[in-house]
């Protein structure tokens, strides 16, 4: 990903922090519903709406936290060359398939030199923060919930 691509996600992921994003969501791309694994840091469990939107929660060690997941429009991610079957997770990054054997370029430890880091899972986690960019690897474990999860997703829909 060149310099001009990543202040280009990062304008859009700023433009839809700031709760000006759409929620429409894109009917060739798969079910996202499911449980998964952020590398060995945290799990996340995404809950589709009944009104065709996600939720969103991450959990590591002892905490939780819901998140909320933007859907983008179609042109906006084809022209970013993001996967139209992309979510935005406000304030964690944006979760996309990925082909096992594709290198990113990341720039997670200095802005000046980018270095390739390859997850090999069948998603990403591609995290942005200022000009520092990062890819976390993430695998789809289950396409349920675990009952718990579901349950405080039942109860935090209000949020």
């Amino acid at each position: 990903m060149n310099q001009r691509t990543v202040i280009k996600i990062i304008t859009v992921l700023t433009f839809l922090q700031a709760g000006c994003g759409t929620t429409s969501t894109h009917s060739s791309c798969p079910d996202m519903q499911g449980s998964y694994k952020i590398e060995n840091i945290a799990d996340l469990y995404i809950k589709k709406k009944f009104t065709g939107g996600y939720m969103a929660m991450v959990a590591s060690n002892d905490s939780s936290q819901f998140i909320p997941v933007i859907a983008v429009d179609k042109e906006d991610l084809e022209r970013e060359n993001i996967s139209e079957c992309s979510l935005i997770l406000q304030g964690a990054g944006v979760l996309t398939p990925s082909d096992k054997q594709k290198n990113y370029n990341v720039t997670a430890t200095s802005q000046n030199y980018t270095t390739e880091r390859k997850p090999g899972t069948s998603f990403v986690l591609m995290v942005m923060a200022g000009f520092q960019s990062n890819v976390l690897g993430v695998d789809k474990i289950s396409e349920t919930l675990p009952a718990e999860i579901s349950e405080r997703f039942s109860k935090g829909s209000s949020q």
